[in-house]
């Protein structure tokens, strides 16, 4: 169903540090691909389906996931996804207006959660045991950024514990920079909240943006 990316929650409950909840961001066009990503095959099924189970089989709770552009071939596609489903109308404006919409479902749907990851479609490769790595640090750690980082740089998926949903909802306002520059505009402005978890994998650095992209990756299927 819709929802008003003019994000409103309640800040008053008291976070449950070991409520972990996961928002995946598939609302996309992906304009440098040139077709809809989300439903790009790898090893039997979607790329996004990858990421869905993946999330599912982990220790995050509840899921939520953000659908924009392409949204009635994705349900048809994925017609029982293991997250609660909605839709941002606001997509074209940019990541940011996702994130508020996750933001203001979970903040309805589960008000006490420590905070959130979030979750990229086009990451098939960041499997459970890597999401429950960094679902520990949250859990430690609840009220800090909590990045993955291979060999010193940075990926995703990113933490935000609940004090920086006000914050991150504004970014669709541009009230940290253009709408679609996501969460790394709060990592500038509070950098000593940040802890970064180094992992010995690069798949938190791959995403599928392109079609050269997408054919590395199913050349790595093969070798």
């Amino acid at each position: 169903m819709p929802v008003n990316v003019n994000c409103t929650f309640d800040p008053s409950p008291n976070p449950c540090r070991h409520r972990i909840a996961g928002i995946i961001l598939a609302a996309g066009k992906a304009s440098r691909m040139g077709r809809l990503k989300q439903l790009l095959p790898y090893r039997g099924k979607p790329l996004l389906a990858h990421v869905l189970d993946h999330a599912a089989a982990s220790d995050m709770s509840p899921l939520i996931l953000v659908l924009g552009c392409g949204r009635k071939e994705i349900q048809k596609a994925l017609p029982d996804p293991p997250a609660q489903v909605i839709l941002n109308r606001a997509w074209e404006s940019g990541m940011a207006t996702s994130i508020a919409a996750g933001i203001e479902r979970l903040s309805r749907q589960a008000p006490g959660a420590a905070g959130t990851f979030f979750l990229l479609g086009d990451q098939p490769l960041v499997d459970t045991a890597l999401l429950n790595t960094l679902a520990d640090q949250a859990a430690r750690t609840p009220d800090r950024i909590i990045i993955p980082t291979f060999r010193q740089k940075r990926g995703n998926p990113v933490y935000f514990p609940r004090k920086f949903f006000q914050a991150l909802c504004r970014l669709s306002e541009n009230q940290y920079g253009n709408g679609d520059s996501g969460g790394s505009q709060l990592f500038k402005k509070y950098p000593g909240a940040i802890v970064e978890v180094p992992v010995e994998t690069q798949a938190v650095r791959l995403d599928i943006d392109t079609p050269e992209e997408y054919d590395n990756l199913r050349t790595r299927e093969e070798t």
